[in-house]
């Protein structure tokens, strides 16, 4: 098999083609030379020797062409992937004159790709903000990546404010430049500039009402001191009638004293309650480790001492403790102790039981009987103030116990609730923070 000539030079050659052809033509010329100084079969073993080279070369030729339309369609790739970028993106030079810019950077900048190369940056940012702009790029020179945040303007229409991110490309064949993402964030700082308002707004508004609230607390607990006072009168002096004019009052006149005497003893622990509503808002909270079992002890020794005609069984867990106030605390404890025995008053045994567990998926204290229960329906009175689920011949109350200790358990930054079922006890629950 001979390999072919090269055919002749065509006119419109150029000369690297010609000096080529001519190389080719000498080194074929020598070797036809050498091959008429062998023998036969030294000439048949070189011409398979030239085949397979010439093989090997053309299979090279093909994994060298699919590699350049590889590398071809990977640029075409890169290529879509930064025109049609939604953010844009601009390559500058050492002096920041805008080299290249996708279609989203056009878009940003309003104006047209053949206006925008040869550009500086830096006329489309606010004077203001050109200070900022110049240490971004000079924070690039010497960290991978930089950002910043600047008002920057349109060719045509209002400023507004981007995102640059910066990043340098240097070698040593060509000059450094930079690339730039360059992304619009006005929507997202007015955003911003929104939410802050409406939080200083809140932190306002919030401020305001603790004020008010405090003033509030402050004002029912001098109206309650004060009005107490009178009250103890008006009771003392419908005593002293009784005793003093009896003989001088008939059956009906007795009784309206009488009643005078007790709604004032009633309105009296009303105006006490609620000074003592006021008093768990306006203490000062001194947190530390309370043992809530040994607080539990206390409240069922106590009952126990003040009931001893009664059946009552206490079961306590030991070593349960929290953070809070003890004070406030042991108030808790002796509101919902005293809430459970007075609704155990009708069986036999009278079971109260304390403890910690797992409710709502979290930790929870709970304190449990078997006394009358409630209905669920009605659960969301449970905590208002002097809101009774049992009327007061059946249960004799204020009806404020449960909210103070609601409160309580709100300022400690925990929850409080219940579940019952009528003839079937009810279980109490509450957290606090950790």
């Amino acid at each position: 098999m001979t390999p072919e000539m090269p055919g002749k030079l065509q006119p419109n050659e150029n000369n690297e083609t010609v000096i080529l052809r001519k190389k080719a033509e000498e080194m074929a010329a020598v070797r036809r030379h050498r091959a008429k100084a062998l023998a036969p079969g030294k000439i048949g073993e070189l011409v398979h020797e030239l085949d397979v080279h010439q093989i090997e070369l053309e299979l090279q030729n093909e994994e060298l062409r699919f590699a350049q339309q590889e590398l071809q369609r990977s640029r075409d790739r890169f290529a879509d992937l930064f025109e049609f970028a939604p953010v844009g993106y601009l390559t500058l030079d050492a002096k920041l004159i805008i080299l290249e810019a996708n279609l989203s950077a056009t878009r940003i900048l309003d104006i047209e790709r053949s206006r925008l190369i040869g550009k500086r940056l830096a006329t489309f940012v606010s004077p203001k903000h050109i200070q900022p702009f110049r240490l971004c790029f000079q924070a690039a020179e010497t960290k991978p990546r930089t950002s910043c945040e600047l008002e920057m303007h349109r060719n045509k229409g209002p400023a507004f404010f981007a995102e640059l991110k910066v990043s340098i490309v240097s070698n040593s064949s060509t000059e450094a430049h930079y690339r730039v993402a360059l992304n619009d964030i006005t929507e997202r700082k007015e955003a911003d500039n929104r939410i802050y308002e409406l939080n200083r707004s809140l932190r306002r508004q919030t401020i305001e009402l603790q004020v008010a609230n405090k003033e509030l607390e402050g004002y029912n607990f001098t109206i309650c001191n004060n009005i107490n006072a009178p009250l103890r009168h008006l009771d003392g002096f419908s005593q002293a009638l009784l005793e003093e004019y009896a003989d001088r009052l008939d059956e009906r006149g007795k009784t309206y004293v009488t009643r005078i005497s007790h709604a004032s003893r009633l309105m009296s622990q009303f105006l006490e309650k609620l000074t003592e509503l006021s008093s768990v808002t306006l203490v000062e909270l001194i947190s530390d480790t309370v043992n809530l079992s040994e607080l539990a002890q206390a409240a069922a020794a106590r009952l126990k001492l003040a009931n001893p005609q009664r059946k009552i069984t206490f079961q306590i867990q030991p070593g349960i403790s929290a953070s809070g106030d003890s004070r406030l605390l042991q108030i808790v404890i002796d509101n919902l102790f005293d809430n459970a025995l007075k609704f155990t008053r009708d069986v036999p045994v009278s079971t109260v039981e304390f403890g910690i567990t797992e409710s709502k998926g979290k930790q929870a204290f709970f304190l449990r009987d078997n006394g009358t229960g409630f209905n669920m329906a009605y659960a969301d009175n449970l905590f208002a103030p002097f809101v009774r689920l049992h009327s007061d011949d059946l249960y004799p109350g204020l009806g404020i116990g449960l909210a103070i200790t609601r409160k309580i358990i709100s300022r400690h930054g925990g929850d409080i609730w219940a579940e019952s079922e009528p003839g079937k006890g009810a279980t109490f629950y509450f957290t606090l923070s950790e």
